[in-house]
């Protein structure tokens, strides 16, 4: 195969840490600034421009597109892939949730009002298919990266690996025709126990990652066509603040998937994206908590806000130096020791 050369492929991951970085700190600033003054009704006033920190969860895509696609091409089987982001994903999800809710339920924000029911389907990572709320609302995005798991495995399953990107680049062109009202995948949305369509409206951020990858690993002259198409379905329904955002995102993951970028070495930026996994799922309703209970002690928001940027950066500190990463290497080395044991290549 002709996979990158080591030094290059660890120069690019390097940069796309600092990305993740990036990611994490836009949604950060948007979740506790606007979403906390759209979901409390405070006399706080922030301005308009940072609700595309929003986006910050798109960039998130575009990675996750690049980095799992270039993850499927080193494992055996579809189930050791699945295994894998089990392995990476879930024990700091689990960890991130138990806090979350211990530390909310002891002194509940108003709109704290999650039973033992929810908080049990929000540990599956797919509360939404459940039909259950999550502990925060930010665990949606990782119930779309599960769908895009399974659709990833169940095609690497069928050996339609080649096809992929040809076959998301089709789902993409269709998902905006049924946008425009020219198609319909009303079937999708009553299958049962599943919610396949949860993943319809973020393909094209996957599949512009996964085109990033093949474009220096496997570069087929038809992408070109397949990423035009993508973007002109994209610009047919979506608002053009959102074509816009997305637009410079992508010219940003793109320019870091071909470049040394000097910016994207920055230690900050770096440490951010070291730690942006349990930094994603802490920060908000934590965030709010404090700082609902901040400004009901009078504190100003000039000390207020520099407070709750250290216990949630410290925090998602902490559980991904002593959770996610050594856990993660643990329950790898588990595996290759008992695969070695029944003679199966890892």
């Amino acid at each position: 195969m002709n996979f990158l050369s080591r030094r290059d492929s660890a120069s690019r991951l390097l940069q796309l840490d600092a990305l993740r970085g990036i990611a994490v700190f836009m949604v950060l600033l948007y979740h506790l600034t606007l979403r906390y003054s759209e979901k409390y009704v405070t006399s706080l006033s922030f301005p308009s421009f940072l609700s595309y920190g929003f986006y910050g969860v798109h960039l998130f895509f575009m990675i996750s597109g690049f980095v799992i696609f270039m993850s499927l091409d080193r494992k055996r089987s579809a189930s050791q892939f699945l295994l894998f982001r089990a392995f990476r994903l879930y024990p700091t999800f689990l960890c991130c949730a138990l806090i979350t809710y211990f530390i909310v339920s002891c002194a509940p924000l108003p709109d704290w009002d999650i039973g033992v029911l929810d908080a049990l389907a929000s540990t599956s990572m797919i509360a939404l298919t459940l039909g259950y709320e999550y502990i925060d609302g930010v665990y949606w995005s990782l119930e779309v990266e599960v769908y895009f798991y399974l659709f990833l495995s169940l095609l690497f399953a069928l050996k339609l690996r080649r096809y992929i990107v040809m076959i998301f680049a089709l789902g993409v062109v269709a998902q905006a025709l049924a946008e425009s009202h020219v198609l319909t995948f009303s079937f999708l949305y009553n299958i049962p126990y599943l919610k396949p369509h949860i993943l319809l409206s973020y393909l094209h951020l996957f599949l512009f990652g996964m085109i990033c990858f093949e474009q220096k690993t496997f570069p087929k002259k038809w992408h070109g066509l397949a990423l035009m198409l993508c973007v002109l379905s994209l610009y047919i329904y979506k608002p053009l603040s959102y074509c816009v955002a997305v637009t410079l995102l992508a010219v940003l993951f793109w320019s870091a998937t071909r470049f040394e970028v000097k910016i994207l070495r920055a230690k900050s930026l770096l440490f951010l994206g070291f730690i942006s996994y349990p930094l994603y799922l802490l920060h908000q309703k934590i965030g709010h908590l404090f700082i609902w209970k901040g400004l009901q002690l009078g504190i100003p928001l000039l000390i207020l806000y520099p407070a709750i940027l250290l216990v949630v950066i410290s925090g998602a500190y902490m559980v991904s130096r002593y959770i996610e990463n050594p856990v993660n290497s643990f329950l790898r080395g588990m595996y290759s020791s008992y695969s070695r044991k029944i003679g199966i290549s890892v």
